[in-house]
């Protein structure tokens, strides 16, 4: 992976482990990709300082007809210095064989899969691990807690920590729960673990999403209490940073709760998002 969170990356999050190969990437972690989205990542790269010879995004999207024309027509970006390179879109539901990714990725990527659906569940079974998802995950949080994550200003730099620590919370609770299921089983009579078990083979993709948001925070606050009596996590007096490394650190934050907001509308209240 090319540089971090908080980090100006020019458009790019992969590059080539092996010194002699041009080829970089972009993933795209999204329900739709537009010509016009990847516009916008190509042009990120005119500041990359190194020659790029192809350049290839990875995305969970859907195909888009605009990018469909492009590609009819030969996708090829010029950079400010002159210099050409190809352009692929690689779909990932269109990708048949992962046998390429090495094991270790794939337990990395997929962790529920190897702890828990080791073989293919059958409809039944999914259908009752979704139920207890849906069915669990709300009691973790508050009832404006969707709400806050739709419409909080994260540039603000602070989050209320009735919140956080109801995210903090869960993400402890499923580590708890995977060391159980590695075998360390008293950690699995605590209240609430054994279902939080049934329900990681559906909420696989909610618990990233809410491990991704979780992790942008946590590195990065300390506690305070604001004027109106309420706990806060902050960024102010962290690190010794500045002012200026802020707003990358808090577009990560919001980045990260719109699509954690969209897993929970998506595989917690079943609703489509578009």
């Amino acid at each position: 992976r090319y540089g971090g969170n908080g980090q100006r990356q020019h458009g790019i999050d992969i590059f080539p482990a092996v010194g002699g190969y041009s080829v970089f990437g972009q993933a795209k972690f999204v329900n739709q990709l537009n010509s016009t989205d990847v516009t916008a990542e190509l042009s990120k790269t005119d500041s990359f300082p190194e020659p790029i010879g192809c350049y290839v995004i990875f995305t969970t999207a859907n195909r888009h007809t605009s990018i469909n024309h492009h590609q009819f027509h030969g996708t090829q970006h010029k950079r400010l210095d002159g210099s050409i390179f190809p352009v692929h879109v690689v779909y990932w539901g269109e990708i048949s064989d992962i046998s390429f990714i090495p094991q270790d990725v794939c337990k990395r990527i997929f962790p529920s899969a190897f702890q828990v659906a080791r073989s293919a569940l059958t409809p039944q079974q999914m259908a009752d691990s979704i139920a207890t998802l849906q069915n669990i995950v709300p009691s973790y949080f508050r009832s404006d807690f969707l709400d806050w994550l739709e419409t909080w200003d994260f540039s603000c730099g602070y989050i209320p920590s009735v919140h956080y620590d109801a995210v903090d919370n869960l993400y402890i609770e499923l580590d708890r729960v995977g060391w159980g299921m590695k075998g360390v089983n008293d950690f699995l009579y605590a209240q609430g673990r054994i279902d939080l078990s049934r329900a990681l083979p559906a909420g696989d993709a909610f618990f990233y999403a809410l491990t991704e948001f979780r992790d942008s925070i946590y590195n990065y606050i300390a506690f305070v209490r604001g004027q109106d009596g309420q706990g806060y996590v902050t960024l102010q007096g962290m690190d010794g940073r500045g002012a200026t490394d802020f707003p990358k650190i808090t577009e990560q934050w919001s980045m990260r709760a719109r699509h954690l907001a969209n897993m929970y509308r998506e595989k917690i209240l079943g609703q489509q998002i578009q």
